[in-house]
C-alpha cells in the first residue's frame, strides 16, 4: 500500500533563521519506518512554505497514494482543515489525521470537512493495522486508537496498550526527508528522542492528558545501548555531525539511565549533546555526570519569574531556589543553561512578567527564549482560560505573534511589548543588578512604573528598533546576518567557535 504523509511545518520556526527549511519529525519517521518494515510504500510532502490550491493538489497527484497522512500541531491544524478540503474536492482517497493536535481535540479534527479519521495517541501500530486491513480489503471499523467518520456518525474506538518495549521499534526513517536540505542538517544537529512521556503535570501541557489518555506506565526509556545504535546507524550517511540534541520532554529523569549514557557516549563519539530537563533534576552530581558524559547545553523551564503563576497557574513545581542552584551550578561545571519563558499567562500582571525578566537577569542564562502563551485545547490551562473568560472558543497563535487571552489586567499590546523588549529590559536589569542591593531597591521601583507606561503607549512599538540597535547592537548585527545571509552567519560562528552552524 502507498501512503503518503503530509506535514506542514510552518508559522512555528521560520523567524530563526532567514533560510528555515523545515525539521526532522520523529513521529513521522517512526511512523513511515514501521509501514516500510511491513511492505508498505511511503512518501512525504513537506511544507515549509504555504502552497496555493493547484500547487499542492499537483504535489499530491505526483505522489498516486492510495492513503494520505496528516500530522499536526495545533498551531497548524488551520492548513490542514485548508488542505484536507482541497484534496476532498478532487479525490476519492482515504485521508486520517495524527499527531498532538488529533489528540487533544479529536472533535475539531474529526469534524473538519476533509478528514475521514482520525489517530488519537501513539500511532504506529494502528496505523499499520489500517493500512494492512485496507489491502486485504477488511473492515476497518475496529481499530484501537482510531476514530472514523460515518453517515450515521462518528466511530470512537478505545485506544490500545502502549507499547512499553519501545527498542522493538524500527529506528526512524529520516531518508523520507530530503535530510541534506533540513535547518537540522544546516546546523549540523542530529535529533534523538530517547523516551516517550514525561511525568510532569503542567497545566499548558499536552502531558497530562496523555496521562489520562494512558494511565499506566506512560513514561517509557529505550535502552541507551538502543540510542547509541541509532545514532551509529546515522552516521554511516550523516558524517557531518556536530552534536546531538535529545529533543526528549524532560531529560535526566533516570539516574541509572544517565549513568550508562554518560559512560558510553563519550568512548563511541566526539561530539557533545544537548538536551532538554528540569531544574529540580540538576543536582551536583547531575552535574558532575552530564560533564563527564560530554554534554554541553541544557534547556529549562523557568516560564515564570512569579512563583504563584509559575506554581499554581502553570503548575510547574518548581521553586525560585532549584532555579537559581541549578544556574550556579551549571556555571561550576561549564555547562550552558538556556531559559525558557512564557508572557502573558493566565492572570499575569504586568509586574509578574517584571519579575520574570529580574529572574532570568539574575541568573544569566547562556541564552533565553520567551513565547507567547498559548491555550491549548483541553488543557487545564485553557479551561482555567474559558471558566474566567480569557477565551471564547479554541484558538491558539504561534508563540511570537499575539496574545489569544483578553484580560482585564494585562492588554495584548502589553504583552507583545514585553515579548519583543524582553532581552532589552533584560539587559537593563543585568546591569542595575551590579549595584549594591539597597540602592537596587530604591530605584527599582520607580524603574518599574516607568516600563510598565511604557508598555501601553504605541511611542515603545514606533521606536522598537531604534531601541533593540541602542542596547543590543551586537545582537542585532547577528539577528540581521541571520535574515539577510544565513549561512554567512554560520560560517561566522563556525570561524569563531570551531564548529557548528556551517552549511
Amino acid at each position: 500500500m502507498k501512503v503518503i504523509f503530509i506535514f506542514p511545518d510552518l508559522n512555528v520556526f521560520p523567524q530563526f533563521s532567514g533560510d528555515y527549511s523545515g525539521i526532522f519529525s520523529h513521529g513521522i519517521g517512526y511512523l513511515s519506518a514501521v509501514l516500510k518494515k511491513n511492505g508498505h510504500h511511503t512518501s512525504l510532502i513537506h511544507v515549509t512554505k504555504d502552497m496555493g490550491k493547484d500547487e499542492f493538489l499537483a504535489a499530491v497527484e505526483t505522489q498516486d497514494p492510495q492513503l494520505i497522512a496528516f500530522s499536526s500541531l495545533s498551531h497548524q491544524f488551520p492548513y490542514i482543515k485548508k488542505w484536507s478540503a482541497w484534496l476532498k474536492e478532487k479525490y476519492n482517497i482515504p485521508i486520517i489525521c495524527g499527531g498532538v493536535h488529533a489528540t487533544m481535540d479529536p472533535d475539531e479534527v474529526i469534524n473538519a470537512t476533509g478528514i475521514d479519521m482520525l489517530c488519537r495517541g501513539e500511532g504506529e501500530n494502528a496505523l499499520l493495522e489500517l493500512c494492512q486491513k485496507i489491502s486485504a480489503g477488511e473492515n476497518t471499523l475496529g481499530i484501537r486508537n482510531l476514530w472514523f467518520k460515518k453517515s450515521y456518525g462518528v466511530v470512537k474506538n478505545k485506544v490500545r496498550p502502549l507499547e512499553y518495549n519501545l527498542d522493538k521499534l524500527p529506528f526512524p526513517d529520516r531518508k523520507i526527508f530530503d535530510y541534506h536540505h533540513l535547518y537540522d542538517y544546516k546546523i549540523r544537529m542530529l535529533t534523538i528522542l530517547a523516551s516517550r512521556g514525561c511525568p510532569y503535570n503542567c497545566s499548558y501541557c499536552c502531558n497530562h492528558q496523555y496521562q489520562k489518555l494512558y494511565p499506566h506506565n506512560y513514561v517509557r526509556l529505550r535502552s541507551v545501548e538502543n540510542v547509541l545504535a541509532e545514532i551509529e546507524d546515522v552516521l554511516v550517511w550523516y558524517k557531518d555531525i556536530e552534536f546531538v540534541n535529545f529533543i526528549d520532554d524532560t531529560l535526566c529523569l533516570s539516574r541509572e539511565w544517565m549513568e550508562e549514557l554518560c559512560d558510553k557516549f563519550p568512548k563511541r563519539f566526539k561530539f557533545p549533546f544537548h538536551g532538554n530537563t528540569r531544574v529540580n533534576l540538576l543536582n551536583r552530581e547531575m552535574f558532575s555526570l552530564l560533564k563527564r558524559g560530554g554534554c554541553e547545553r541544557l534547556d529549562v523551564g523557568i516560564e515564570s519569574g512569579n512563583s504563584y503563576i509559575r506554581q499554581q497557574i502553570l503548575k510547574r513545581s518548581i521553586t525560585n531556589k532549584q532555579i537559581f542552584k541549578a544556574f550556579s551550578l551549571a556555571r561550576d561545571f561549564g555547562i550552558k543553561l538556556s531559559a525558557y519563558n512564557m508572557i502573558g499567562c493566565p492572570f499575569e500582571t504586568p509586574e509578574m512578567i517584571l519579575e520574570t525578566i529580574k529572574l532570568n537577569a539574575e541568573v544569566r542564562p547562556y541564552s533565553s527564549h520567551n513565547a507567547i502563551f498559548q491555550p491549548y485545547p483541553n488543557t487545564e490551562a485553557c479551561q482555567v482560560c474559558f471558566e474566567n473568560n480569557f477565551i471564547s472558543e479554541n484558538k491558539v497563535s504561534t508563540f511570537f505573534k499575539e496574545s489569544v487571552l483578553d484580560q482585564p489586567q494585562l492588554s495584548k499590546r502589553q504583552v507583545l511589548f514585553f515579548s519583543r523588549f524582553f532581552p532589552i529590559l533584560m539587559k537593563f536589569y543585568v546591569f542595575l543588578y551590579r549595584f549594591p542591593r539597597k540602592t537596587f531597591a530604591r530605584i527599582v521601583l520607580f524603574i518599574d512604573k516607568s516600563i510598565i507606561g511604557l508598555s501601553k503607549s504605541y511611542i515603545a512599538f514606533k521606536f522598537y528598533l531604534l531601541f533593540f540597535v541602542v542596547f543590543l547592537p551586537v545582537k542585532t548585527a547577528k539577528l540581521l546576518i541571520m535574515r539577510i545571509n544565513p549561512n554567512a552567519a554560520r560560517r561566522l560562528k563556525y570561524i569563531i567557535y570551531g564548529r557548528y552552524y556551517m552549511k
